[in-house]
């Protein structure tokens, strides 16, 4: 991303406190560029899905029952949130969060995946699968997402559907249709 111009705030297994901290620094940052920036989220990790509400999986969570997600994890609303205050035109969310669920069998609530979300207006939200499924974490450093996505994001001049499309087409057959 640094190499396409974005300027880069990198946190790298952060628990809950440190991830507020980040977004909301990413926020404060994304509001001083102003509106005609372009603010771009990824996120890679444990994501889970309760009562339709997406959840981004911290470093040393404890989550015990479905009760604890709401105060352990942070709401992927929280991004969005931070990115409509800031008043940017253009917002991409990228969650390469939809992995099998690390949470105890018990909680009756959280499905499988991510959920769809509604982003507000001028904002792209690309997952690494479609809502209700499970992506592939990969072989590699990199999930057959995430690698596919490094491989389009290089490439001038398409348009952020065509990137995302390509993107689509290359993990289908990566992952052999499974994802």
């Amino acid at each position: 991303l640094s190499h396409l111009g974005f300027k880069v705030t990198k946190l790298v297994n952060g628990d809950q406190k440190a991830m507020k901290r980040a977004i909301s620094a990413f926020g404060q940052q994304l509001t001083a560029a102003g509106p005609d920036a372009v603010g771009l989220f990824f996120y890679a990790g444990h994501g889970i899905a309760v009562d339709g509400t997406n959840y981004l999986i911290p470093v040393n969570a404890a989550i015990a029952a479905e009760a604890d997600v709401d105060l352990e994890a942070v709401s992927a609303d929280t991004v969005l949130k931070q990115m409509e205050y800031a008043g940017t035109r253009i917002n991409i969310v990228i969650l390469d969060a939809c992995r099998n669920n690390p949470l105890p069998r018990s909680m009756r609530s959280a499905g499988r995946g991510l959920a769809r979300m509604d982003a507000p207006a001028g904002s792209f939200i690309g997952y690494s699968t479609s809502p209700g499924n499970v992506a592939n974490d990969g072989d590699g450093s990199n999930s057959p997402y995430t690698a596919a996505l490094v491989s389009e994001m290089t490439k001038p001049g398409i348009a952020i559907e065509e990137a995302f499309r390509n993107v689509r087409v290359k993990v289908m057959n990566t992952t052999d249709k499974q994802q």
